[in-house]
């Protein structure tokens, strides 16, 4: 009897597992676009040329995040072993934008050390993503 429940308890977080695994995706994306309300945050505009600062890095203005689901499993004879990561990659306009606010921000500061002179930045890379891992084990 106790094989039998081991076994449908496996049975069902196996079930279980797999039906959720996408929806965590799905969230994941719906969580990021509330926390910027669906849209990609608008680039300062600044009519000051003492500061520029450009992006090389492309983005799709219609793609707010891209989550990718990876599984590992290991079924063993004693224990099985599961590790799922959801990896959220954000668009790179967002870290663009804000990194840009920032320098803008603080514009006031370097203008007094550039003595007239123009200062263009160009970013080439943004930190942009996140990871969620879950690791489960079972052991019988």
């Amino acid at each position: 009897m106790p094989k039998q429940i081991i076994f449908n308890v496996v049975a069902l977080f196996i079930l279980l597992s797999s039906l959720t695994s996408c929806h965590i995706a799905q969230k994941m994306d719906a969580y990021v676009g509330n926390q910027f309300n669906n849209t990609v945050p608008k680039p300062d505009k600044r009519t000051d040329t003492t500061i520029v600062v450009k992006s090389t890095i492309p983005s799709d203005p219609n793609e707010l995040s891209h989550t990718v689901k990876t599984n590992k499993n290991l079924f063993l004879l004693i224990y099985w072993k599961y590790d799922y990561r959801h990896t959220c990659t954000l668009n790179p306009a967002i870290g663009v934008n804000y990194l840009r606010k920032g320098i803008y921000q603080q514009s006031s500061k370097l203008k007094q050390k550039l003595n007239g002179q123009q200062l263009e930045l160009t970013i080439e890379q943004v930190p942009g993503s996140f990871a969620m891992l879950i690791k489960a084990m079972l052991y019988y």
